[in-house]
């Protein structure tokens, strides 16, 4: 991992420096930039870093993260797999990601039948009877599984199976 040189965003400001520049001069708001807070307030002198200084400070620091954009994940994580754009652009829309619990179940055809032909989809491809939608992923998504495999030895009456070997990742 390479080494993060960036200094601290205070580290990068300049003391009492306005951190604003006004058109015409600042000498036209010099009563007001007494008022705002300065140095040692909750802000810890944040005021006195110019606004692109914080874009282009926090935007160096984004760029030393690793995201799927710049390369391959290998272990196949939920959150960093390849999701084209517009499918995540679809999905964030209020009408699909969050529908009111109160609305009319005419309103949620459309939803139903996505869920249903997923689940149909699903079944297919999986050669399994039935399928779960939920939990989504993650650490909740691998208890879940974990239930389902031990709801499906007990059905079949095999109780020894107790022990699940999962990688360290």
């Amino acid at each position: 991992m390479p080494e993060i040189n960036e200094k601290t965003i205070f580290r990068r400001i300049t003391a009492g420096a306005p951190g604003f520049d006004v058109v015409g001069g600042n000498a036209a708001v010099d009563g007001v930039a007494l008022d705002l807070p300065r140095r040692g307030d909750a802000c810890g002198g944040m005021q006195e870093a110019t606004e692109i200084d914080v874009i282009r400070h926090y935007t160096r620091l984004s760029n030393q993260n690793f995201d799927i954009d710049r390369g391959m994940y290998p272990l196949g994580s939920c959150t960093m797999k390849h999701n084209p754009r517009v499918n995540e652009a679809v999905a964030a829309d209020p009408y699909w990601a969050s529908p009111h619990p109160l609305w009319p179940a005419r309103y949620l055809e459309a939803h139903h039948r996505i869920m249903d032909e997923i689940i149909a989809d699903l079944k297919e491809v999986s050669g399994f009877e039935e399928v779960s939608l939920l939990p989504a992923a993650g650490a909740h998504g691998e208890l879940t599984a974990t239930f389902m495999m031990k709801a499906y030895h007990e059905d079949r009456g095999n109780h020894q199976k107790t022990i699940i070997l999962t990688p360290d990742t």
